[in-house]
């Protein structure tokens, strides 16, 4: 069958991210009302602080994607078929960045169940922040989200 669709033309391929979505017609305008704002927040002194999360991933003995340096013929192993079930433990990286302070953290938290969601890190993991931003009256938030599976 292989050698019938080769002959074809046919050949086995990847999917190419070719096509571009359609505009939103007041893209840029989003953008600059956003950019105004926090430049005014942070002329102010009011807190401007960015919120970044990354894809959620399983805890566990599952295939990572990458490469790590290893004695020769001897690979970190992991099972065939990664399955994860609703009780399969999540971690879910997120990055958060004070803008005025130039000063930024990473965090962890981890999701047990389906309606529990708990860092992993120290319960204070927000105290790097936190501490200048008590006297302040208003504070913007910038948030950007990676897909999530």
């Amino acid at each position: 069958m292989g050698d019938l669709l080769r002959a074809a033309g046919f050949s086995l391929q990847g999917m190419a991210k070719r096509r571009a979505g359609s505009q939103v017609p007041d893209r840029d305008a989003q953008f600059q009302h956003i950019n105004t704002t926090v430049e005014q927040f942070l002329a102010d002194g009011s807190p401007v602080v960015s919120v970044d999360a990354k894809k959620k991933e399983p805890i566990g003995d599952f295939a990572r994607a990458g490469r790590t340096c290893r004695p020769k013929k001897r690979p970190i192993t992991a099972p065939d078929h990664d399955f994860t079930f609703a009780d399969t433990p999540v971690a879910i990286p997120y990055g958060v960045y004070d803008l005025g302070q130039d000063v930024g953290w990473v965090n962890v938290a981890a999701r047990q169940a389906r309606r529990s969601r708990q860092p992993l890190t120290d319960p204070e993991w927000d105290t790097p922040g936190h501490a200048s931003q008590l006297e302040a009256s208003t504070e913007i938030t910038v948030e950007r989200h990676a897909a999530t599976r």
